[in-house]
Parts: C-alpha cells; sequence; structure tokens
C-alpha cells in the first residue's frame, strides 16, 4: 500500500503588517489566510490567536480586539487540519498608550515663508 504523508496547512496571508502601532482601547482586526492540501480552506475554528502578553485572544480567520494591553505583543496564529497537523505564523502588533487629553494627536507641519 502506497501512502502520502499528511501536509501541513498553510497560512497564506497574516494581516495587520508586523510592527504595526495601536493606541489602547483600538480596534485591531488580526486576518490569517489558510489552505491545507487534504482539507482545502481550514475553518475559523481551526485558527488560533494568542499573544505573548495576553495569552488566548480567540478563534477565526478574522478576530477583531480593543482589549490588548500596552506593550509590544508577539502575536501567534496557529492553524491546525483534520488530521492534527500545524502551522504557525508570528507578527508583532505595538499597542501604544492612548495621548493625554483623551484625544488623537496629530503633527502639522506648515511651509516655511519668509519675506524678504
Amino acid at each position: 500500500m502506497f501512502r502520502v504523508a499528511n501536509k501541513l496547512p498553510q497560512i497564506t496571508s497574516l494581516s495587520p503588517i508586523s510592527g504595526t502601532t495601536y493606541v489602547a482601547g483600538q480596534t485591531i482586526a488580526l486576518e490569517a489566510t489558510t489552505f491545507d492540501p487534504e482539507d482545502g480552506a481550514l475553518p475559523d475554528d481551526h485558527l488560533q490567536w494568542s499573544s505573548n502578553i495576553d495569552g488566548a485572544l480567540g478563534t477565526g480567520g478574522l478576530l477583531q480586539l480593543g482589549t490588548l494591553s500596552e506593550g509590544a505583543h508577539t502575536i501567534t496564529v496557529t492553524a491546525t487540519d483534520s488530521n492534527g497537523a500545524q502551522s504557525t505564523a508570528n507578527l508583532i502588533v505595538v499597542v501604544g498608550a492612548e495621548p493625554s487629553g483623551g484625544g488623537v494627536m496629530f503633527d502639522v507641519f506648515l511651509p516655511l515663508i519668509t519675506k524678504n
């Protein structure tokens, strides 16, 4: 009898871009697309998200959070196929304190005009 070994699931896309910075309380959309050679697209309950700071975050191809603690998080998504094979991918998300005063701060740069 000839058997082909189980192939690992693939995480084909991941967002946000690693290193993206957010303000505490801001909604962060974590998104992953997966493919498994035997199963095809994996269902949401086969994707687990976790943070090195906050622990388990949830499941699914799209996870929206507004509750990450301040700090530099290593976010890990784990894809598990129907045979138990797993693949992981990581990204960094930085959550900073809200600016004092509660508002959003922007740097404004105006052109410098001099009169001779």
